[in-house]
């Protein structure tokens, strides 16, 4: 599988949720969250384990994840977060500047 790097102004922080896992009867957390990319598509985000329990970023934070999967789940499609998996705010890079010129417009339209 391939990995990609999305950056978007996080939209969304959904709940921590603890979910039991059928097969093997462990318990997981999860949290779901939406972006915005640079050409305002919204792109839902899965986060699991330590990764969902801990999460510090706030909403309107332009986030970078390095080396995400996609996949798709019902017809939707969405981010898989990995292990290995890097997440970074307001990283300095060309893409990051194009979707922090969009955040005036996204706060204003989303309180």
């Amino acid at each position: 599988m391939s990995h990609i790097n999305v950056v978007g102004i996080l939209k969304y922080i959904g709940n921590l949720d603890l979910i039991n896992l059928v097969k093997s009867n462990d318990q997981v957390y999860k949290r779901v969250l939406q972006l915005m990319d640079e050409h305002k598509n919204n792109i839902h985000v899965t986060l699991w384990g330590k990764v969902a329990e801990n999460w510090s970023y706030k909403k309107y934070d332009v986030l970078t994840f390095k080396s995400v999967g996609v996949n798709e789940y019902g017809g939707h499609f969405g981010i898989k977060v990995y292990a290995l998996s890097i997440i970074t705010k307001n990283d300095d890079n060309e893409k990051s500047e194009r979707v922090i010129l969009q955040l005036p417009a996204v706060s204003c339209h989303n309180p």
